[in-house]
């Protein structure tokens, strides 16, 4: 459930979330009146049903005003009964909703005629009700005119050709070379330049050398029965080396494959895709039922590619349709760390060597694909679903025994110029590190900012997350018992694990006994995995450690501050020391060790 209320007041301190300068509600949408119940809106990606008083009274009245020409406060005026700001709210929250683009700019004016406009009247439509899936384009007119800019070579044979040649044209496709495989097929395109004089169609010969034209375009597509590895192979070479991104294709009786999109500059290369796909081997030709089905998906793929209206997500993936059953599935594509063109390799292809390679396949896998990023992904930080596991990120160990910290408020402020700590400065060292100075590190490292609203720490963290949690073994600190405590940075306050001198434990479990023999306590970083895994997948795994690096940085930082001496250590025995602080080592990992002494 999202409310409305303050959210145009938080859409203002966010730059990837601004409203539409003058907002546009598609008019291909159907609003069904549920009386008590709300206000039904059908058509979007998924319905919307919006309760309230304000769905009853205030949206049958905004609504028809939402047509693409008036700005916040051309409606604002037009409805001066209504406060402003829930004005506002409402628009935020339509728009937050996916229910809103931008209204026809002078840009779209010049870049489309009337009478283009006019041709694409029902596909303008269309994508008008869709236009804020991914939010690539601002409205219906942007997401035509990427069409309208692309330069496409399609290469193809078979029967399926002129079906999808002739599918692209009439969506718009700007200038479209079709590239037959035999002489004795370019007639099968002679009439497709006649089915939009609105797209420029070029049908190439076939004896061209492939390689040499590569570069005119924007975006390449290769069709076939089956897989050429040997003329693909050169075009996959051609394509990367010329920065242009193409797409494989195959359709066979009752099957049709997608993907994956070879990007220039990421992704798994042609070579990569062959050694863990077997190349499609060719079949016999297509039934005619099959061939346009297979014509039409194809295309429509390719539209929802280049115009960016849907994420097919095909960069490092392939999509198999099965005509007779009509289901879907896809198979991931590694980019393979030691291949020359795509991994790290400098000349020949190279074996890929497991367990060694585990942390570059990772790495390869679950870094961004730019070519895929839409920029809706960002309206999920106001999903409730993130909104709990914010409000959620601080651990509690609800039946251990509680010690309260100091109150910071009460306590010397911090003062150090940053560029002196950075350097190494550090004031006199104090006599004895006491529960002052472990409150110290602890609260302006790890603790919640300001208790009430949504949780952030002094020190930042992915999502706000706050999957570093901080325990603190303690053998020398004045006012407190030698033991392992928690930080509970909601409460500002320890809870204590184990009671005792843990050092013989710590000896055997880091390699850096005479550290542990100059220091009084040992601050010890883990990374909450599950609570990060719940919202970025396996991305999870590398957000972990970054927060650890930003910890580990706070927390020298302010015992350097404080005339103290800090050491992080990165070498421990991982399952021994998650035993040793009670920890499931799954969902939680020690990361790393920061020892603080005089």
């Amino acid at each position: 459930m999202y409310k409305a209320a303050g959210l145009s007041d938080r859409f203002q301190m966010d730059p990837q979330m601004q409203l539409p300068q003058r907002p546009r509600f598609s008019e291909d949408y159907l609003l069904i009146d549920l009386g008590e119940a709300g206000l039904l809106v059908q058509g979007a990606e998924k319905p919307e049903l919006f309760r309230g008083k304000a769905a009853r009274v205030l949206l049958p009245r905004l609504l028809p005003l939402l047509d693409g020409t008036r700005t916040v406060e051309d409606l604002q005026a037009a409805l001066p009964q209504v406060k402003p700001s829930i004005i506002a709210d409402t628009i935020s929250l339509l728009f937050l909703r996916g229910l809103l683009e931008e209204g026809i700019t002078a840009e779209d004016e010049r870049l489309f005629s009337d009478e283009e406009r006019s041709r694409y009247q029902q596909q303008l439509l269309f994508f008008g009700r869709y236009t804020d899936v991914s939010r690539v384009s601002h409205n219906r007119y942007g997401t035509q005119g990427r069409l309208k800019l692309t330069n496409l070579l399609l290469i193809v044979e078979g029967a399926a050709g002129p079906g999808i040649a002739a599918e692209l044209a009439k969506a718009g496709i700007g200038q479209l070379s079709i590239l037959p495989a035999k002489a004795d097929q370019i007639g099968l395109y002679n009439e497709i330049a006649g089915l939009n004089p609105f797209c420029s169609v070029q049908v190439l010969d076939p004896a061209l050398i492939l390689e040499q034209e590569v570069e005119r375009y924007s975006f390449v597509v290769a069709v076939g029965h089956s897989d050429d590895p040997e003329r693909w192979g050169r075009l996959a070479h051609a394509c990367r080396q010329q920065g242009v991104s193409w797409l494989r294709a195959i359709y066979q009786p009752q099957r049709v494959e997608i993907g994956p999109i070879f990007s220039a500059d990421e992704g798994a290369c042609y070579q990569c895709f062959l050694s863990q796909v077997p190349a499609a081997e060719r079949s016999r030709r297509a039934a005619s039922l099959a061939t346009e089905a297979s014509a039409a998906y194809i295309a429509l793929t390719i539209v929802m590619e280049i115009s960016r209206l849907f994420s097919t997500a095909l960069i490092n993936k392939v999509r198999r349709f099965d005509l007779d059953s009509f289901t879907l599935d896809e198979q991931p594509i590694l980019r393979l760390p030691r291949c020359g063109a795509c991994g790290s390799a400098t000349n020949a292809r190279e074996t890929l060597r497991l367990p060694d390679d585990l942390a570059l396949l990772f790495h390869l896998e679950t870094n961004h694909k730019w070519e895929a990023v839409a920029l809706k992904g960002h309206q999920i930080h106001y999903s409730a679903q993130v909104s709990n596991l914010t409000m959620g990120a601080y651990k509690e160990y609800w039946t251990f025994p509680k010690v309260a910290l100091p109150p910071l408020e009460e306590l010397p402020p911090v003062t150090a110029e940053l560029g002196a700590v950075l350097a190494g400065w550090r004031p006199a060292a104090p006599e004895r590190i006491t529960v002052e100075h472990l409150s110290q590190i602890c609260g302006l490292s790890a603790r919640w900012r300001e208790p009430g609203t949504l949780p952030y720490r002094f020190t930042p963290s992915g999502g706000g997350l706050c999957s570093a949690e901080i325990y603190v073994i303690v053998w020398d600190v004045e006012g407190l018992d030698p033991g392992i405590y928690h930080y509970d940075g909601a409460r500002h306050r320890l809870e204590r694990l184990r009671e005792g001198d843990q050092r013989p434990h710590l000896r055997n479990l880091i390699a850096a006994e005479e550290l542990i023999d100059r220091s009084v306590m040992a601050v010890v970083q883990t990374g909450h995995f599950y609570r990060l895994s719940s919202k970025y997948g396996p991305r999870a795994y590398r957000y972990v450690h970054l927060d650890a690096g930003v910890m580990t940085q706070s927390l020298r930082l302010l015992a350097n501050a404080l005339g103290l001496r800090a050491w992080n250590l990165g070498q421990f025995a991982d399952g021994g020391l998650a035993e040793l602080l009670r920890i499931p080592p799954i969902q939680e990992l020690p990361t790393q060790v920061v020892l603080i002494s005089r």
